[in-house]
């Protein structure tokens, strides 16, 4: 048996004006969503008007985890948009995580995942039984490995000049 990986590139637009006022010289920046519509490995997903939510927690909750790890803040994130599919954001790696932006640059690290508690929730069942989560508490957001949202990619690294 013959697998084939096809990787499907997000097409996005860098603002670099906006971007002027966000970013300094040299940060290491990596972009992505945080988190999207549809169903993740928990059974749940998130409405739109929660995105919104999880989209406006970024700007008071703005440190950027490892794996959930409370004890190992790896950057910030500096933008946080609902564009309709998803939140997506834009975070400045620390550089004293050289390891960490090592592995985001090579693809070994690439997935977002956030942490927050759910104000509010449904029972849908019309595609089967999903948990709809209709209000969110946003605390934080975590590059990670394995993320329970698997359309929660990090597609973008680089250096701002």
């Amino acid at each position: 048996m013959i697998r084939i990986q096809i990787e499907i590139p997000i097409k996005r637009t860098i603002d670099l004006e906006e971007d002027k006022d966000i970013f300094k010289k040299g940060d290491w920046v990596i972009e992505g969503y945080a988190t999207t519509l549809g169903n993740n490995a928990n059974g749940c997903r998130f409405t739109e008007e929660a995105l919104q939510q999880v989209a406006d927690g970024f700007k008071e909750y703005t440190t950027l985890l490892f794996n959930h790890d409370d004890n190992r803040p790896i950057g910030k994130i500096v933008y946080a948009k609902n564009d309709g599919e998803g939140v997506w954001i834009k975070a400045v790696i620390s550089k004293t995580e050289k390891d960490i932006w090592a592995k985001c640059q090579d693809g070994t690290i690439d997935k977002f995942s956030i942490g927050y508690d759910a104000m509010t929730r449904i029972v849908s069942e019309d595609v089967g039984i999903i948990e709809e989560i209709v209000s969110a508490f946003i605390y934080e957001a975590s590059l990670v490995p394995v993320p329970a949202q698997s359309k929660a990619k990090a597609v973008l690294t680089y250096i701002y000049k």
